[in-house]
């Protein structure tokens, strides 16, 4: 289960913590709006990390599929049999899944953190406008 939980681990890292990691990299050596390069970032990260997760993802399997196979060579040479073609599938996964809906994510993110920013700051001044009529009211009775 290490090498499943080791798989799970590198994509969920290649989704979201790579993105806000490499975004600067990408845009100081692009020129481009850190923005941009997140987006792409986003999207080529996970897809490029099935590279290494996928050759985990098959020994995972060929492990719990095979526990007594104790030849190394014959478990490297099924990973390495199924690995190109594997690869490629799960990289057409990873597009939609990971990529795009963690742009999606992000941009929703962004906004529901706008929005209750924006709810956050009304709700400030409304108090803040309710205490000086308050006081107002207090400085009116007290004949100030």
């Amino acid at each position: 289960y290490a090498l499943f939980a080791t798989r799970d681990c590198a994509t969920i890292a290649s989704a979201f913590t790579v993105p806000r990691a490499l975004a600067p990299v990408l845009s100081g050596a692009m020129g481009m709006p850190p923005s941009e390069a997140e987006e792409i970032i986003q999207v080529a990260s996970p897809i490029a990390s099935q590279i290494v997760c996928t050759p985990i993802h098959l020994l995972a399997l060929d492990v719990y599929n095979r526990p007594d196979a104790t030849k190394g060579l014959s478990r490297f040479a099924t990973v390495a049999k199924q690995s190109a073609s594997t690869t490629l599938a799960r990289m057409g996964r990873m597009a939609p899944a990971y990529g795009l809906g963690g742009i999606t994510n992000t941009y929703l993110t962004h906004k529901g953190h706008d929005y209750l920013h924006d709810v956050a700051q009304r709700k400030a001044e409304d108090a803040l406008r309710e205490e000086t009529r308050r006081q107002a009211e207090e400085d009116a009775r007290q004949g100030k």
